[in-house]
């Protein structure tokens, strides 16, 4: 059975993000409004199960808007998607779960109950520290900069990505793409904070190209980090497909 969730978010963008996301399961369908009177609504004649309230919407519109679907349905459940460290009490809205910004689809999933988040327990015995050498025999190309780039530019020819970099330490390694070297070492900086297992996917505006993109990052190997980078409205589909494509070719 296919279930229903409500996205109130004022960024079209970002709720057709998680609406992609989810759909793509083939288990839930995404409706996405921005106000009160539209949520309510939807959840009358949708049976909304689910409802994701965005603090962008502003702390009393969250408010507001939840009273009013709890008003409908007192079993409701609701998330706030919040990216700010305090958030308000919203105790007349209580229970609700966090979704913070920016998410992880894991995370995502692991709420729904879908799937859940499974943790690596280190061992007393093993040796965690990082180690260059192990990164370059797993990854032989990593030797070397310059070639490193060449390969990156050959595999995004064969994508849609407007780039591709690899960030190694913190640091840009190698880049590809059709930005420019500002651009490519703000999105290093972006891609350096990535630091979890498993995948990010997330809207990035460029201030070298006062636009906005989709930002794709995820671990090659300990200390190494790939990231490519999208037109805003690449559907998050194609951005996995030739994103996997990506990883496994960097991996030969």
């Amino acid at each position: 059975m296919i279930a229903s969730l409500l996205v109130v978010t004022p960024h079209a963008s970002f709720g057709e993000l998680i609406r992609q996301s989810l759909e793509e399961t083939r288990s839930y369908r995404v409706h996405i409004v921005d106000d009160a009177e539209s949520a309510v609504s939807c959840l009358k004649e949708q049976g909304v199960s689910m409802a994701f309230l965005d603090m962008d919407l502003k702390d009393a519109s969250v408010l507001e808007i939840g009273l009013a679907l709890r008003k409908i349905n007192a079993d409701l459940d609701l998330v706030i998607i919040s990216n700010a460290d305090i958030l308000p009490a919203l105790d007349e809205i209580r229970p609700w779960k966090l979704l913070r910004k920016p998410f992880y689809l894991p995370n995502l999933l692991n709420m729904l109950d879908k799937a859940p988040l499974k943790k690596a327990v280190p061992r007393d015995d093993v040796n965690l520290a990082y180690n260059p050498e192990e990164d370059e025999d797993n990854l032989p190309w990593l030797r070397d900069a310059t070639k490193a780039a060449q390969h990156l530019t050959r595999l995004t020819l064969e994508s849609s990505a407007q780039a591709a970099l690899i960030v190694r330490q913190r640091k840009l390694w190698a880049y590809a793409g059709q930005l420019s070297q500002t651009a490519a070492s703000e999105l290093a900086g972006t891609a350096a904070q990535h630091k979890k297992a498993g995948d990010l996917l997330r809207f990035i505006r460029l201030e070298a190209t006062q636009a906005e993109h989709m930002l794709y990052v995820v671990q090659l190997a300990e200390g190494v980090t790939l990231a490519m980078v999208f037109d805003a409205e690449t559907p998050f589909s194609t951005i996995r497909n030739q994103a996997n494509h990506l990883v496994e070719s960097l991996s030969i």
